[in-house]
């Protein structure tokens, strides 16, 4: 059971975002499966890509940002995308996202991943439903070993900066979005070898919420809703 949780409970590195905001009031559910090669103790050692599992839910907070809370096996995630510039159909954004972990191995042994992310994305909305995202960055990831017993504890760290990017298509169409992406990343402090992996992730939603009617003034006109 802690090997599965192992396996699935890493952190992934095997998928971007898009760079398009969703705006003020809209919501978007979504699910990701992805295969991923990364640093840490059983990733690197074997040289496996490993599988993992997710689900994500998006809402937009306004002004060209929105917020994103991720939730895995073991772990959880959460991420700020702002798009700085828009031209035409070109967007540009960042999307800095921190991701925590915490496996247990057997009933003594804790390990702990620590993952901070720094994409800087760049969106290409070449069709009325087909788009293609291009990211570069920095993932810096801190992990941990602890435990034991009163008599007997240990614990180790390690620290791995990796640099790359990735790439992604996207088809949305009304409250529907389809993504695959793939990513490729080079460790630069420890030279451990090449990294990333596969991904594809299936939202539902972009659901704007209703703002609240207010009560029309006497001979004043109502606006409707966006």
């Amino acid at each position: 059971m802690a090997l599965i949780a192992f396996f699935l409970g890493c952190a992934h590195i095997g998928m971007i975002e898009g760079a398009i905001p969703l705006e003020r009031g809209e919501r978007r559910l979504s699910m990701d499966l992805q295969v991923s090669r990364s640093p840490g103790v059983v990733g690197s050692s074997t040289g496996i890509p490993l599988p993992q599992v997710g689900g994500a839910w998006r809402v937009g907070l306004g002004a060209n940002t929105d917020l994103g809370v991720h939730v895995y096996t073991i772990g959880n995630g959460v991420d700020v995308r702002y798009r700085f510039a828009e031209k035409g159909r070109w967007h540009f954004a960042i999307d800095p996202r921190l991701d925590v972990f915490v496996v247990p191995i057997g009933t003594l042994l804790f390990y702990t991943s620590v993952d901070l992310k720094l994409p800087l994305l760049v969106e290409w909305a070449f069709s009325e439903h087909w788009h293609a995202t291009g990211g570069l960055g920095l993932v810096g990831r801190q992990t941990f070993f602890s435990g034991g017993t009163q008599e007997l504890s240990t614990s180790a760290s390690s620290f791995d900066l990796l640099t790359g990017g990735g790439l992604r298509m996207s088809y949305q169409k009304s409250r529907f979005q389809l993504g695959i992406s793939g990513t490729l990343y080079v460790d630069v402090l420890r030279g451990t070898g090449l990294y990333g992996g596969l991904g594809m992730d299936l939202g539902f939603g972009a659901l704007k919420t209703k703002p609240s009617s207010a009560p029309a003034s006497s001979g004043g006109t109502m606006r409707g809703s966006r």
